[in-house]
């Protein structure tokens, strides 16, 4: 039996990390509250997005018929993959990762070549260690989040796919499903399709239509700028719920740490007790053994 001195350490070392985990957890817990509000607040911009690119859908099928038919023949697929830069958050990240690994084998059986973009250094590992190709690597990008940072990832997507440096996009990441359900996902973004823009609403006459305002830009440029707003507002949105997920999962698993630590320590607690009441049980026996030996002599 372990003496009283060692399981003190073991309770002090699991009081300790009950304090960090603790800690954690309500730092989680006030970040997930700031990511909800932001997805709550951002939700309207990605629905209204939504609705207009299907409004558009047939000008831009008409102007932009690359990105609503695709290339002839896809040859290489772009997957860009959003985790965590940190772990101790459940499977959040392994999921994600396992996900978009399980999407680029999908295509790779299929005769296409897969290259990453990744966001997030878990992602970043994950690839690297696999010896997978990675087209560029983002760490630490959603804690530093702007609206500048989401042009920059909404230019190069396009860019990619208009010079044909890649056939089709992918983005992955971790969806959420309610407010503590959530599920990696994988979205072909280009070239559009009806899962992601929506159903498609019945062509209209432009030309005849005089009910609508009138626009001085050319169909083009509206196409153009459409498909990069609605772009920009998925990507936005696809960084928040991963945050947003991020965090819950980190919540719920540094509760269970804590839980799991209170649980040792009474168990330890309780060994502890016992080795103490065994070793005065034995001090008291040696002593009135000891005792009835001298009065017998």
């Amino acid at each position: 039996m372990q003496g009283i001195r060692e399981y003190n350490r073991k309770i002090s070392s699991l009081g300790n990390t009950r304090k960090i985990t603790s800690s954690m957890k309500m730092i989680s817990n006030v970040k997930m509250k700031k990511y909800a509000k932001l997805a709550t607040n951002s939700s309207p911009w990605w629905l209204a997005s939504r609705e207009i690119i299907s409004d558009a859908y047939f000008v831009i099928r008409k102007y932009l018929p690359l990105f609503v038919k695709g290339y002839p023949e896809v040859k290489k697929n772009l997957i860009y993959v959003c985790s965590g830069d940190q772990g101790l958050c459940g499977s959040y990240n392994s999921r994600v990762n396992n996900t978009a690994l399980g999407l680029a084998e999908k295509l790779s059986s299929q005769g296409q070549e897969v290259v990453f973009s990744v966001i997030g250094a878990k992602s970043h590992q994950f690839f690297r260690r696999r010896a997978m190709i990675i087209f560029k690597a983002r760490d630490k990008f959603i804690s530093k989040m702007s609206m500048d940072s989401i042009d920059g990832i909404t230019e190069e997507i396009i860019n990619s796919y208009k010079t044909g440096l890649c056939q089709s996009v992918w983005f992955v990441h971790t969806r959420r499903i309610s407010s503590v359900v959530f599920e990696p996902v994988a979205w072909q973004i280009l070239p559009l399709t009806e899962e992601l823009v929506g159903k498609k609403k019945k062509n209209r006459d432009y030309d005849e239509d005089e009910n609508l305002p009138l626009i001085d830009a050319s169909p083009l440029s509206l196409a153009e700028y459409t498909i990069k707003e609605y772009l920009r507002a998925f990507i936005h949105n696809a960084l928040i719920e991963s945050s947003l997920s991020e965090h819950s999962s980190r919540s719920t698993a540094m509760d269970a740490a804590t839980n799991s630590c209170n649980r040792m320590i009474n168990h330890y607690t309780q060994l502890r007790n016992r080795a103490r009441q065994a070793a005065i049980t034995s001090e008291l026996s040696e002593i009135i053994t000891g005792k009835e030996s001298l009065e017998c002599a």
